[in-house]
């Protein structure tokens, strides 16, 4: 497996979502940040970074803020930071602090952080290449309900990618898939149970496969 380093998935669609920000004003968020509030710390650090005015010296605040939301038990902090140390935002890149933090998030269940945690595994891109690990990572975040993981839980028994290869069990987490939402799941379903048009099934999971990028590329 190469050492190259691969970039994150999901981290740009993602992005918004992990850096929410409470309905507070800058001052209120940073006076109950001040006093040690890890919810407060974690809204203003993800205002502060959100800002395109944002100076390097309120980048590196940031970073400190989420940390200490981090040590305060937040969930979403960890998730953050793990973003951050990923795609150098207020902080240079560094995938090993990356896998950190996305670990406690993980540990801590964060569903984004699980799937951003399994892609590292399974690129063995800032963690050693482990099908099995991101596997377990990626059903982590579908026993909460992810659609996505869902998906990808599919394509791990599909292919056998971290798991024993069994196509039962990967129609099931396609019904999974499709019952917490996900429209590619649904489509794929109707090409199942239609046999005039379930000659096109392993068509669309090659293309569906392909537009997702997470797992390696077969040789």
């Amino acid at each position: 497996m190469s050492s190259r380093v691969a970039p994150l998935l999901w981290v740009p669609a993602t992005a918004l979502t992990l850096l929410s920000v409470a309905c507070h004003s800058p001052q209120q968020m940073a006076t109950q940040a001040a006093s040690g509030n890890p919810q407060a710390q974690y809204d203003y650090a993800c205002f502060l970074l959100k800002n395109k005015r944002c100076t390097p010296a309120q980048q590196k605040e940031a970073i400190l803020l989420l940390i200490e939301s981090t040590e305060g038990g937040s969930q979403q902090a960890p998730a953050t930071l793990g973003l951050c140390y990923s795609v150098g935002l207020g902080t240079p890149p560094n995938l090993r602090q990356a896998r950190t933090f996305l670990q406690i998030a993980s540990d801590r269940n964060h569903p984004r952080a699980q799937l951003l945690l399994a892609h590292m595994y399974a690129q063995g891109s800032g963690a050693p290449y482990n099908p099995a690990k991101a596997a377990e990572e990626i059903r982590y975040a579908a026993m909460q309900g992810s659609p996505l993981a869902a998906v990808l839980m599919f394509f791990c028994f599909y292919d056998g990618f971290g798991v024993v290869q069994n196509t039962d069990l990967a129609l099931g987490w396609l019904q999974n898939a499709a019952d917490f939402g996900s429209d590619e799941a649904k489509e794929l379903l109707k090409l199942v149970k239609n046999e005039e048009k379930s000659q096109f099934f392993q068509q669309e999971v090659d293309l569906l496969r392909k537009k997702l990028d997470f797992f390696p590329q077969k040789s």
